[in-house]
């Protein structure tokens, strides 16, 4: 059989494999080849917050290429900006352009768009907080934020064109504010409900003049640990095949806790983690109860921690009564969570038979990239695999540096009861080992 006898399909994986020059090449070499190609060359748009890349987009949709995008990404910053916290005073807030407005509301037009994402800058603040900084300002206000979640949304529930067969749907940098009248709004269900695959890195407001302040913000606990499982998970429990829950760079689970054991996702075949933090049993319990479906397990930077020293009381189950724990010196407390990770890893091993994919380490979180790279992540220890939380540090209550002090591994912090390190390599890499090679007789 020649080449060009090849059913179409056959075709296009092959053109899944061809760079841009060569599928421009393919177009014009044979008309069998023109299909595979122009799907392969156009599948994917990037909008750029600029009225050229506006323009363009909008051309694309107008033409005969309307069928072969299947994808759209919406970068809002056009600086190189997005993933960093620099010290700059910025001439002006983000708007978001007619032009891009116009565009983004026309997507449901597109007939084979599956998936959209979304990508804000990290900085961001809480309203009447977005001009609180001493030395920058915010540039992508909360106001800047909503407009275009607003805009997406209707875009997807259109009247005359809704996107039917979205499928798909990433946002990185969603900042912890959630504006009540979107969540809550039946379009806005609707959306989720129709989803198979949601992934979502929470951005969460940072002071650099008070650092110690971040992690007791109201808008942090607010989200965590209710908007982001009311308003997020819950609408889409049902349908969501793949999950992807980060956070930009502050740990999240013990505090912010986030608690999630009254939700179910029975097609879930793939979950991935960034920045998770496992500081009681029913955390792993509650990926278990995955068990039927998992396939894919990543957990990316996600420590155990190992103790834990407040300002306050903690309630019965170890967690402290609110946000204030943080910054009221109203008693003292503190525990230990004698967990490691080689139970959690026989856990695994014995607790999700289906799984045929683990990622464990820690992925490019240095150049902000981990998010979007989470599928490529491998599995091996790493130091920063337990941690401790030292509330009476500031700014950074997390600890994860660990010194050699008198042939013991201990961590950096002021807490002097703090214990030292887990002295359990041997057995967190002999139990990983064994998960691994359980999983390769799967395949």
């Amino acid at each position: 059989m020649k080449i060009l006898e090849l059913p179409e399909e056959i075709l296009d994986l092959c053109c899944c494999f061809a760079d841009k020059p060569t599928l421009c090449a393919l177009r014009q070499t044979a008309h069998q080849w023109l299909p595979s190609a122009t799907k392969r060359l156009f599948e994917h748009l990037d909008l750029r917050p600029t009225e050229e890349s506006a323009a363009r987009c909008q051309s694309i949709l107008e033409s005969r290429l309307n069928f072969a995008v299947s994808s759209v990404t919406f970068t809002t910053s056009d600086r190189d900006i997005v993933d960093n916290r620099d010290h700059v005073l910025y001439p002006d807030e983000a708007i978001l352009l007619d032009e891009s407005r116009d565009f983004l509301l026309e997507l449901g037009r597109f007939q084979n768009l599956q998936a959209v994402s979304l990508r804000f800058a990290m900085d961001c603040a809480a309203p009447k907080r977005g001009r609180s900084y001493m030395v920058r300002q915010i540039r992508e206000t909360w106001k800047f934020r909503e407009s275009v979640i607003d805009c997406l949304i209707a875009a997807f529930g259109h009247q005359d064109h809704p996107a039917k067969k979205l499928r798909r749907l990433s946002i990185k940098n969603l900042q912890n504010f959630s504006k009540e009248a979107t969540v809550t709004s039946p379009i806005f269900k609707s959306v989720l409900q129709q989803l198979d695959s949601l992934a979502l890195q929470i951005a969460t407001e940072y002071d650099n003049s008070s650092p110690e302040v971040n992690i007791s913000l109201e808008e942090v606990h607010k989200f965590f640990n209710y908007d982001l499982k009311n308003h997020w998970l819950r609408p889409a429990s049902s349908h969501l095949v793949d999950l992807k829950l980060y956070a930009a760079e502050l740990e999240w689970g013990y505090f912010p806790a986030c608690d999630l054991r009254d939700l179910h996702f029975p097609k879930l075949r793939s979950l991935a983690l960034g920045l998770m933090t496992f500081s009681h049993d029913w955390q792993l319990d509650w990926i278990l109860s995955q068990a039927e479906t998992l396939e894919t397990l990543i957990l990316d930077d996600c420590p155990i921690v190992q103790a834990c020293y407040m300002l306050v009381t903690f309630a019965c189950d170890r967690s402290p009564p609110d946000r204030h724990a943080y910054k009221l010196a109203r008693g003292e407390d503190s525990w230990e969570y004698g967990a490691r990770w080689y139970e959690y890893f026989q856990r695994i091993r014995r607790g999700l038979p289906k799984l045929k994919r683990f990622g464990f380490g820690r992925g490019p979180w240095d150049e902000h990239q981990a998010f979007q790279n989470s599928a490529e992540l491998g599995a091996s220890l790493y130091r920063q695999r337990y941690c401790i939380f030292d509330g009476s540090i500031a700014p950074k209550a997390w600890v994860t540096d660990v010194a050699e002090v008198k042939g013991k591994r201990v961590y950096g912090c002021a807490w002097d009861k703090a214990p030292p390190y887990p002295d359990c390599d041997h057995e967190d890499q002999e139990a990983l080992d064994a998960l691994l090679n359980t999983i390769m007789e799967r395949r």
